[in-house]
């Protein structure tokens, strides 16, 4: 095991990560490629970033958007929002060209009629204006903050009242077993020593905390946003074979073959997991003013 001083940056992990002849899939799910601006299009016109846009009621809107993307790596979620005519701060303490800021600023000059700006820092003090953004949105951060309550409290600081953020693909881990196994899983945390997992209510508690009202908690197979790489045929089948064991493979099918009985086994799917370091998603509404 590698001592801090040893550990690899993030931008190393991931350089590593593009060189291992069997993982080329990890670094394709994970929008990591060499091409940064062809896996930003590709985040764009996925089934993930959709339900994104539905969840932040942007969906049939025609009004232009102030949004923070928080943790925003290489820019992949700030080129999709920017592309819809919004106007989007890329934020993230990496600067690299990799997957940095550096990345972000390289993909700018594609956004159309949005505009896309970056800055650099970390979550727990943003260099933003009280009540700045419309939306705030976090696509695996929140588990890499160094202080969960700090970095939620500045969240809702800079969130207008009433405004939404969305932090999505977060890990849980109920226990300190469970983060040990997960950390242990992860392959590139042995690495550069980045990852972490929350319980479930240490999520809850901070975002309450900071004023943050829960709208929708969403569990590992109720969305394709925490569900992905898998598919939306890939989670009903993985539903099927689960009831199967109870039932019978045609009865199952049969019990899940209309669109609400698949969300509800679904969302008994998620209730049941207790996989180490399983996705998570929150939308939050802010529901205080700022003093």
């Amino acid at each position: 095991m590698m001592t801090r001083s040893e550990q690899a940056t993030w931008e190393e992990a991931v350089l590593w990560l593009r060189k291992q002849p069997g993982l080329g899939h990890v670094v394709r799910e994970s929008y990591l490629g060499h091409d940064v601006l062809a896996e930003a299009r590709r985040f764009a016109a996925s089934d993930e970033f959709r339900a994104v846009v539905r969840l932040l009621q942007m969906e049939r809107s025609t009004r232009s958007r102030t949004v923070l993307d928080l943790g925003c790596g290489n820019g992949i979620a700030s080129y999709a929002f920017a592309r819809l005519g919004h106007t989007v701060a890329a934020m993230d303490p990496d600067l690299s060209s990799t997957v940095g800021l550096g990345a972000v600023t390289s993909i700018a000059f594609d956004v159309g009629s949005g505009t896309l700006l970056v800055a650099g820092g970390g979550a727990e003090a943003l260099p933003f204006a009280n009540s700045a953004f419309d939306a705030v949105y976090a696509r695996q951060a929140l588990h890499h903050f160094r202080s969960l309550p700090a970095g939620l409290a500045e969240c809702a600081r800079v969130l207008k009242p009433g405004g939404l953020m969305l932090a999505t693909r977060e890990h849980v881990a109920d226990n300190d077993a469970q983060l040990e196994a997960f950390l242990g899983s992860h392959p590139l945390h042995s690495m550069y020593g980045g990852e972490h997992a929350f319980r479930l209510d240490e999520y809850q508690d901070a975002a309450s905390a900071a004023g943050l009202e829960c709208r929708h908690i969403l569990g590992p197979y109720d969305s394709v946003i925490n569900y992905y790489p898998k598919t939306a045929a890939g989670i009903r089948g993985e539903a099927v074979a689960n009831l199967s064991r109870k039932i019978g493979a045609m009865a199952a099918r049969i019990a899940l073959s209309c669109r609400p009985a698949l969300s509800a086994y679904l969302r008994r799917m998620s209730h049941f997991d207790r996989t180490p370091g399983r996705l998570y998603s929150f939308l939050f509404v802010n529901g205080g003013a700022h003093p």
